[in-house]
């Protein structure tokens, strides 16, 4: 694991480098119905040349690019679901949201894509009046959950960008500013030319016991 900031000073002890949470499959799996035949949580593993390791009763690889992979279902979604990370987990819209929250989110972005959210809701007060001038030291991006946990959850989030519009050059990340068990601050960004910084929109995965 790497913990990384937006800011321009380096973290330079151990002292200045963060919390951070993580979800194993595993942990994922406690929570979802292996039984029910479906395919509402699927999780995956690939190696740098496009290989499959795991997940291959859910998924196709197709290396196409340096850096571009086209991962196909084996038995496709009615709608569109969650997507997170590289060693990545597939969550489908159906999912009880009862321990599992997650989301696609546009607030603070320009995107003109649909934003989703199952068992959350993104706080107004954290919406950008003007999405084309955030600083990079903006708060984030507020979600609050709307049935509270029980105990502080594990949250990942995902940038999502589309690698044919946005030039080579961007470099996305986002950083899981505060979590609680009533909400979690997230905030997601691509740095242009190590310049730039202009926000992108995010997927979301908060697991724990509700």
């Amino acid at each position: 694991m790497s913990v990384q900031n937006f800011g321009s000073n380096e973290l330079t002890t151990n002292t200045e480098i963060p919390s951070y949470s993580f979800v194993t499959a595993d942990t994922l799996g406690l929570f979802v119905n292996d039984l029910s035949g479906r395919n509402d949580f699927a999780s995956g593993v690939v190696t740098y040349n496009g290989i499959l390791t795991s997940g291959d009763e859910y998924f196709t690889v197709k290396k196409e690019d340096n850096n571009v992979f086209n991962i196909k279902f084996k038995n496709p979604y009615d709608q569109s679901p969650f997507y997170l990370g590289f060693n990545f987990l597939v969550i489908g819209q159906n999912m009880p949201n009862e321990n599992v929250k997650h989301g696609f989110v546009t607030d603070c972005t320009s995107s003109t894509l649909s934003q989703l959210l199952s068992g959350a809701s993104v706080d107004p007060q954290s919406a950008c009046s003007d999405p084309a001038n955030v600083r990079d030291d903006h708060a984030g991006v507020k979600i609050k959950f709307i049935e509270p946990f029980k105990d502080i959850p594990s949250v990942v989030a995902t940038p999502y960008y589309n690698v044919e519009v946005i030039a080579a050059e961007i470099n996305p990340r986002c950083v899981v500013e505060t979590i609680t068990t009533e909400f979690v601050r997230i905030k997601c960004g691509a740095i242009i030319n190590d310049t730039v910084y202009q926000p992108i929109p995010f997927m979301f995965l908060a697991v724990g016991n509700a």
